[in-house]
């Protein structure tokens, strides 16, 4: 019984800091993706002043 408490515990946290994990890479990819698109923006309107 005590056992089963403990595994539950465990991987419970386990989980918990799995989650964590996700959630930082989640946060670091929402960011480089806005970091890329503010990139190619500038690019774009380099381009477009260029051709003009």
């Amino acid at each position: 019984m005590a056992e089963e408490a403990v595994q539950k515990v465990q991987k419970a946290a386990g989980s918990d800091q799995a989650t964590k994990k996700l959630q930082e890479e989640l946060d670091q990819l929402k960011k480089d993706n806005q970091d890329l698109k503010s990139r190619l923006e500038n690019l774009e309107a380099k381009s477009k002043k260029s051709e003009g």
